[in-house]
């Protein structure tokens, strides 16, 4: 079992390869189709292996049948990516990829083979996998479709992903007791020296010999606001930290992500206090388990950046290949003893300019936030946003948006709901209100829509609109906190049915939406109110 062959389908940068070579198999062919990919894995392997797409390579250009005991890789998950096309993607495609893998196997007929991708895959291959599905013809080819979480296998990030195939599950499984965990802390810890100790495999590097961690300009302002509402308050999504907590493994290292989105992982400046910063490429890399010698050729920053996030991370196909050589769990060794050391390649990668601050955006740029004490979670909130009409005119409104993920339903807050929200208060109680709203928000609503889409653009100075957002979400606090509680003529009753009505005119919302609107009517009141007031008070300015 010491001499077992393989080859890697869909390679990208090694990280099945690199796997392998750990577990003491010879890997004897790789396939990529991504040329950056390709030059990384082959100047990390010493490989000549060329760029090739799977999907129209023949036969003839693999090895011969039961030539190879194990096959792995991992077929592009983009098409199945709730990402992609608003959560649908393009799954006829993806799975053609799926097919090739599988037609493959069929082909050379491995002992064991393994492919990875995300999660969502699963319940795909399975549906397939059934009568009349794209994948039946390849049903005897299986024994396993699981889920691994790969903090359980002392991996720095909560990654999931789905391993189906055909090799020791049990084996794999029993592997994750025996493994001590390791937290994002811990890897930024041990890139920070003159001495750097690599976080998973324990040897020592030079500082000025570590490539690829150089850090990005701390964020700004208006992009740290950006990335705390997206995390914390999620228009669809539930709450993630802000920053990202060290003292646990780190969430998904993904391929893509911006200065500003959800997905990125943001930690602590420590450069300067009170400032947060994106991850380092080589941080990724470390948290991916690509040891600190490994290198990168990507053309660009945000090529480099894609492919570690791509990557499968080289630990866990280790111990999937320890499972292939039937190691059991007191044999296994953790990856600090483990004989393989990746040297560093001779020719090291070119610098490239790590990402810029964008200081100015195209006239279209969109916004929306939610709104401070009028956002509820899962989707079911009041927001800001600007919406764009012909030859650019702009207008921005208030909305409230509520309901399941997959079907929110909105609520138009115009000048009929105004009226009728405020009819619901005594008459001493509407004057009262109309005033306050009128002196609190006088300022805002002198704003012109154009002239705040210019400063959302960078393009001009003055009230931003997360100012806007913000002086609406105090106003909405003011009222909830002092000015209803001390007015003993409102009718509560009567504000909790009125709201009940309003926003469950049609039945069919799901059980958590009509707790929370159930919870929070008060506060849904005080939104369709001020919601109303800014759009009919803001549009007739345009």
């Amino acid at each position: 079992m010491k001499h077992l062959k393989a080859i890697d389908l869909y390679s990208g940068i090694g990280g099945w390869h690199l796997g392998l070579k750990m577990a003491n198999i010879d890997v004897v062919r790789s396939y990529e189709w991504w040329e950056d990919a390709n030059l990384t894995h082959n100047i990390n392997f010493s490989t000549k292996n060329s760029t090739i797409d799977i999907r129209k390579m023949a036969f003839s250009q693999l090895p011969l049948p039961e030539s190879i005991d194990i096959v792995v890789g991992s077929p592009p998950c983009t098409q199945f990516s709730y990402a992609n096309r608003g959560g649908s993607g393009n799954i006829a495609d993806g799975l053609k990829d799926i097919i090739r893998f599988l037609e493959i196997i069929q082909y050379l007929k491995p002992k064991y083979w393994a492919m990875e991708n995300i999660p969502r895959v699963a319940k795909i291959i399975k549906i397939e996998l059934g009568s009349g599905g794209q994948l039946n013809r390849f049903k005897s080819l299986f024994n396993t479709i699981m889920i691994v979480s790969m903090d359980n296998y002392g991996i720095p990030q909560a990654r999931k992903r789905m391993i189906a195939g055909y090799f020791p599950q049990s084996l794999l499984e029993a592997y994750a007791e025996e493994i001590p965990h390791l937290n994002l802390g811990d890897v930024i810890n041990s890139l920070d020296g003159r001495i750097i100790s690599d976080p998973l495999y324990k040897f020592q590097l030079s500082s000025n010999l570590l490539t690829d961690n150089e850090k990005e300009t701390p964020l700004d302002p208006e992009e740290e606001r950006m990335n705390r509402d997206s995390k914390t308050y999620h228009p669809i999504y539930n709450r993630v930290g802000f920053p990202d907590s060290l003292d646990k493994p780190s969430r998904t290292v993904t391929a893509v992500c911006t200065r500003v989105s959800r997905e990125s992982i943001v930690i602590k400046d420590t450069r300067a206090p009170k400032t947060f910063r994106r991850l380092t490429a080589r941080e990724r890399a470390c948290l991916q388990t690509f040891p600190i010698t490994f290198q990168f050729y990507g053309r660009s920053y945000t090529s480099k950046l894609k492919m570690i996030g791509n990557a499968f991370p080289p630990v866990m196909a280790y111990y999937v290949a320890m499972s292939m050589r039937n190691k059991a769990p007191k044999n296994i060794s953790i990856p600090s003893k483990i004989n393989y050391k990746h040297t560093t390649p001779k020719m090291l990668p070119k610098k490239v300019q790590i990402n810029v601050v964008n200081k100015s955006y195209r006239d279209t740029r969109n916004f929306r936030s939610a709104i401070p004490h009028l956002r509820f979670g899962s989707g079911v909130r009041f927001d800001l946003s600007n919406h764009f009409i012909e030859n650019n005119n702009i207008f921005w409104k208030v909305s409230f948006y509520y309901g399941p993920s997959k079907s929110f339903k909105e609520i138009s807050l115009n000048e009929q709901l105004y009226k009728e929200t405020l009819e619901i208060l005594p008459e001493p109680m509407q004057k009262h209100i109309i005033k306050y709203l009128n002196q609190k928000l006088n300022t805002i609503l002198q704003l012109q829509s154009k002239q705040l889409q210019l400063i959302w653009c960078h393009k001009e100075s003055g009230k931003s609109p997360f100012d806007v957002v913000d002086s609406l979400g105090e106003v909405a606090h003011e009222l909830l906190s002092q000015t209803i509680p001390k007015y003993k003529g409102i009718s509560k009753s009567v504000i909790h049915t009125y709201i009940l009505d309003k926003v469950m005119f049609d039945g069919k919302l799901g059980k958590g939406s009509v707790k929370k609107i159930d919870k929070y009517y008060l506060e849904i009141y005080i939104g369709i109110l001020l919601g109303a007031y800014f759009n009919r008070t803001f549009m007739i300015s345009l």
